[in-house]
């Protein structure tokens, strides 16, 4: 099962992956990667991300979790 994470450190994650923030409409950012079509919205109310939420935001980045959380020890 995945950890929780809050939204700023799934941002702070994907940025250091290589993805920028290109907009924020309301209570979600949408990130851009050049080379990579598509984009990944991430929802930044409440203090967790649910988990469902979570895994399809690493889906829309290709990532796996172990990926994603190796890359979370170097970014944050």
């Amino acid at each position: 099962m995945p950890t929780p994470y809050r939204p700023q450190e799934i941002i702070r994650v994907l940025e250091h992956l290589g993805w920028q923030v290109t907009r924020q409409r309301g209570s979600h950012v949408n990130l851009t990667r050049e080379g990579r079509p598509g984009l990944i919205t991430v929802p930044t109310s409440g203090r967790e991300v649910p988990i469902g939420t979570f895994k399809n935001i690493l889906r829309q980045a290709g990532l796996r979790q172990r990926e994603f959380e190796s890359a979370v020890r170097q970014a944050l």
